[in-house]
Formats: C-alpha cells, structure tokens, sequence
C-alpha cells in the first residue's frame, strides 16, 4: 500500500472521531461480550495495564465493573474521544489517558512492561497488512512476563453491504486498497464515513505468530452471530 494511500485512510478515520465522537460514544456504551471473557481467561489479576486504542474508555469501564484496579494506561489518538474518557466515573480511579500515534510511532508507546496490554476494535483501523503485523510486534515486546496480549480483530462483514459505499467518494480506487479494505457509512448515514479492514482466514492465520509470543487462547465472540471479533490471547511466559 502506499504511503499517500495510507495517508487519505487515516485521514478518514481521523475526520470521523474528530467530528463524531460523541455520537460513535453513544453507540458503544456496553462492553463487548469477548471482552468480558478475555478478563476471565487471565491467568491472575492485572496489575498494570495498557489498553491500545482505549476510545471513550469501555473496557476501563469493564475492569472497574468487574472489581479490578490496575495502573490503567489508555492511550488514543483521538483527542475527542480520550476527552469523554476522562469525564468517566466508572472507571478506575488509577486511569491515566495519553494521546499518541499509534500507528506512525508504535515505538512511542509507554515501554511498560504491562501485566495486560489489550487491543480491541482497533486493528481493523490500521491501513495495510504490514503495519498491522508490526504494531502487534510492538505491543508484543510490552508484555510483562506471565502477562498477555489480548486482540479483537474484525472478522466478519455483518450489514457491510448495506453500509458500503464505493471508494471514488474519497478520490481513491479499488486498486489503492487491500483486499478486505472497506469504506463503510456509519449510523445509516451515507456522508459519515469510516475505513476499515476485514480479516479472512488466511490473514488470522498470519496474525497468529506476529507478536512473538506464544499463543494461549483463540475465540470468535460478539454480533448476533458470535463472530463478529476474532479474539488472540498471548502470554509471556514467566
């Protein structure tokens, strides 16, 4: 992909969180149901977390609701969203929010290590399979020993062919993209538009050994099919 191809997708998604923010909030207000068994599939209570991609701060939510209070960093991009997280008074009282550019300096991310570092419903944001893989290996290196990884990756297509629409909207071309991009409406509202990527098998499968870390659990969980999120869990070992 290239790089002025990479450019106009972020700049989508960034327009997106810049100017709808609340309304995305509104629309995401209960945890996902894999999130929920992620947080049971940890081998013990985190002590320290970093939670990749945190938006609005609904799986802070979720640690609070389920009776953990880790050190929480929740780091976004979006400044609209890390501001509604802030205002949250369901969440830890130990949260730290941080904007920062997860994609183009993986590298700035807080080092840790993190007993949790979680990434959900973020990857599918992330122009080109390269750049996926290597902000896995990134977060990867984040692990604490006995700690874990956690993904939710996109998996299935759900409405998508009621919600997409042609890429000429945004001055770019089917062959611009990679196979699994999509450029989606949002909200049944066709001018308010969002990038994002499906995973199919084979490209799961390439997921799989990207971190470096060995694999302790895979799942599909979520949508009224059960598998709308492919969900990994990596561990370090101690």
């Amino acid at each position: 992909m290239s790089p002025e191809t990479v450019r106009a997708l972020r700049a989508i998604n960034e327009r997106f969180y810049r100017t709808e923010a609340k309304l995305f909030a509104s629309k995401r207000t209960r945890p996902w149901k894999g999130m929920e068994r992620v947080l049971r599939e940890l081998s013990r209570p985190p002590r320290s977390v970093l939670d990749v991609g945190c938006g609005h701060g609904r799986f802070a939510a979720q640690l609070h609701a389920m009776g953990e209070a880790p050190d929480y960093t929740g780091v976004d991009g979006s400044a609209a969203l890390l501001e509604l997280a802030a205002a949250r008074t369901d969440v830890p009282a130990s949260c730290h929010w941080r904007e920062a550019d997860l994609e183009d300096d993986p590298g700035g991310l807080p080092e840790g290590p993190f007993d949790l570092v979680s990434l959900f419903g973020v990857l599918h944001h992330v122009p080109g399979e390269a750049r996926r893989l290597a902000l896995l290996r990134c977060l990867g290196e984040r692990v604490a020993p006995g700690g874990t990884l956690a993904l939710a990756f996109w998996s299935t297509h759900g409405d998508i062919i009621e919600r997409q629409r042609p890429w000429s909207e945004v001055g770019l071309r089917d062959a611009d993209v990679e196979p699994g991009d999509r450029l989606l409406s949002f909200d049944r509202r066709p001018n308010v538009l969002r990038y994002a990527h499906f995973a199919d098998d084979e490209e799961l499968a390439r997921v799989e050994p990207a971190t470096g870390l060995p694999l302790a659990l895979r799942f599909t969980s979520d949508g009224a099919s059960q598998t709308g999120n492919a969900y990994f869990l990596w561990r370090r070992p101690e």
